[in-house]
C-alpha cells in the first residue's frame, strides 16, 4: 500500500505545485497593478492639493494688495479733506471724533454689562436647577427610608405576635 501511495502523492504534489506558482503570480500581478494605482491617484492628489494651495496663495496676494490701495486711496483722500479744512472745521472734526469715540465706549459698557446679568441670571438658574434635582432626591431618599422602616415594623410586629 505504501509503495503504491507515496508515487501517487508525489504525482498529486508535482501537478499542483505549478498552479499554486500560478495563483501566486496572479495575486502579484493584482497587488502591483494596486499599488500602480494607489501611487497614481496619490499624486494626482497630492497635485491638484499643490494646484489649490497655490491659487489661494494667488488670491491672497491679489486680495492684500486691493485692501492696502484701498488704504492709501482713503488716506490720500484724507489728507487731501485735511488740506482743505479750516481751524475750525478741524476743531469740529476732533469734536465729533471724541463724541463717536465716548458714545462707543458706553455702547461697550452697556454690552458688558448685559452680558454680566445674563452670565449672573445664568448661574442663578444653574444653581437653582441643581438644588431642586438635589431637593428631589433628598425626598426619594426620604420616601425610601420610611418604606423601610413600615417593613421593618410590620417584620418586627409579626415576631412579637408568634
Amino acid at each position: 500500500m505504501k509503495k503504491f501511495l507515496f508515487p501517487v502523492l508525489g504525482l498529486f504534489l508535482l501537478g499542483a505545485a505549478p498552479q499554486q506558482a500560478d495563483a501566486n503570480a496572479k495575486v502579484r500581478q493584482i497587488q502591483a497593478k494596486r499599488l500602480k494605482q494607489s501611487k497614481a491617484k496619490s499624486t494626482l492628489v497630492r497635485k491638484q492639493s499643490l494646484a489649490k494651495r497655490q491659487a489661494n496663495a494667488k488670491m491672497r496676494a491679489k486680495a492684500k494688495q486691493s485692501a492696502q490701495l484701498r488704504v492709501k486711496a482713503r488716506k490720500d483722500k484724507r489728507k487731501a479733506l485735511l488740506q482743505k479744512k479750516t481751524k475750525s472745521d478741524l476743531k469740529k472734526m476732533i469734536q465729533r471724533n471724541r463724541k463717536s469715540v465716548i458714545a462707543s465706549r458706553r455702547q461697550r459698557a452697556a454690552k458688558t454689562r448685559r452680558r454680566a446679568q445674563l452670565t449672573k441670571k445664568l448661574a442663578l438658574a444653574r444653581r437653582n436647577a441643581n438644588g431642586q434635582k438635589l431637593a428631589k432626591q433628598r425626598k426619594v431618599k426620604l420616601q425610601r427610608n420610611k418604606k423601610k422602616q413600615g417593613q421593618f415594623k410590620a417584620k418586627q410586629r409579626k415576631i412579637k405576635q408568634r
